[in-house]
């Protein structure tokens, strides 16, 4: 088709090609608008997602923190014991011989 015909064809139906490319416009204005809600959505839920992390890594950075000290004073509570028995051992063994 020539472009004298082309131009024939839309100027006798211009109403129609404009209410056509009204519809298409629309499509395309509400497609890339709901792409752009996703996108904000998916940002949100992201950045909700790496706050939430980011406090779970803290109590747990804390909860370590309360267990290495647990273990610390097992462990001298353990050295404690060791030494006193050590020293009833001694005052036994020194009383008795």
């Amino acid at each position: 088709m020539e472009n004298g015909v082309a131009l024939q064809l839309i100027g006798g139906n211009w109403q129609l090609f404009s209410n056509l490319f009204a519809i298409w416009n629309l499509k395309i204005n509400s497609v890339s608008n709901s792409h752009n809600r996703r996108t904000k959505r998916a940002f949100k839920r992201q950045e909700e997602e790496e706050e939430r992390m980011k406090k779970h890594n803290e109590l747990v950075a804390e909860f370590n923190q309360h267990v290495d000290e647990a273990y610390k004073y097992v462990i001298y509570c353990l050295m404690v014991s060791i030494i006193a028995m050590c020293f009833a051992v001694y005052f036994i063994t020194t009383n008795f011989v």
